[in-house]
């Protein structure tokens, strides 16, 4: 072959290989809006385009922007809080390919969370769940996860009826300011999130022995203080139009990010694992009303994550 038939070969091979090549979209709930978002994030592209040879992309979405993004087909991936993936599976067949994993400060990786409930230690008279009749109660907003719904279903599993048993409800937007409104208030009850206490008490906002925590569990080698019944972290999800053989790659990929990698660290994540059982969640969310009560869609993963 001569010189000019091997520029020609080498030009084909090259043209068919980015042809090939795909580029996807990864649409990320940006709980903070997009400040930092892409030093947290695009490390995982560049991680998932060294292995696969495909692009990716990385869109930060407010929560409002999540179920029209994924209506309309203008992302493939989504990464977003367990209770969204759930409505997004029951809506439109989105699929979980792994579940994050978290390090903790006590050298455990977990891949769950709960929900805490608590009060100020100056709060005499509140020591139970059934105290919260006739207080007011603080939480984080009403989609959040871990800073409402889970103990709404605490709640109820306790057969107290919030938020009617109240006398009032305040959502306070951010888990930071629930702790800080309840601290400033005795009498007043506020959930949120695991974890939450214990780094504000690691950077030295607010001292453990001020806070006094309701129906208070252990469950096995979690953590952290916790009040609730814990549920998986947050997932990576394939949508129903995104092809089985990527989102195949995406989730192996996702599963060989250790902690040291640049891409967990920049994220402020242990890893991947394969995809939790999510199917409690909907359980769950349906019980309190955040889904309707209809037949339970079990959580078959559509690829082997």
């Amino acid at each position: 072959m001569n010189r000019l038939g091997q520029l020609i070969f080498c030009f084909l091979i090259l043209f068919t290989t980015a042809a090939m090549a795909g580029e996807y979209t990864i649409g990320v709930l940006a709980k903070r809006g997009a400040e930092g978002f892409y030093e947290r994030w695009l490390m995982h592209a560049a991680y998932l385009e060294k292995a696969t040879g495909d692009t990716f992309i990385v869109k930060p979405l407010r929560f409002v922007e999540i179920e029209p993004a994924v209506a309309a087909g203008d992302i493939d991936f989504l990464l977003t809080n367990s209770s969204m993936y759930v409505s997004m599976k029951v809506k439109y067949n989105a699929r979980a390919i792994a579940t994050m994993v978290n390090n903790t400060e006590h050298g455990i990786k977990i891949s769950q969370f709960g929900g805490v409930i608590f009060t100020s230690n100056a709060s005499t008279g509140i020591n139970t769940l059934a105290d919260v009749k006739g207080k007011t109660f603080i939480a984080v907003k009403k989609a959040s996860l871990g800073g409402y719904q889970m103990a709404l279903k605490e709640f109820k599993d306790h057969d107290i009826a919030l938020p009617e048993v109240v006398a009032n409800l305040e959502f306070a937007n951010t888990h930071d300011k629930v702790v800080q409104e309840v601290l400033s208030r005795p009498g007043v009850i506020g959930t949120i999130r695991t974890n939450i206490l214990e780094s504000m008490v690691l950077l030295g906002t607010i001292n453990m022995q001020d806070i006094k925590i309701l129906n208070q569990k252990k469950t096995g080698n979690f953590p952290y203080i916790l009040s609730t019944a814990l549920y998986p972290e947050w997932p990576m999800v394939a949508l129903a139009k995104t092809d089985k053989r990527i989102a195949q790659k995406v989730a192996n990929t996702l599963k060989q990010i250790r902690s040291n990698d640049l891409a967990a660290e920049m994220a402020g994540i242990a890893g991947w694992r394969a995809t939790l059982d999510y199917s409690k969640l909907e359980i769950m969310l349906r019980t309190i009303g955040i889904l309707a009560p209809v037949q339970l869609n079990t959580d078959i993963p559509a690829v082997d994550s």
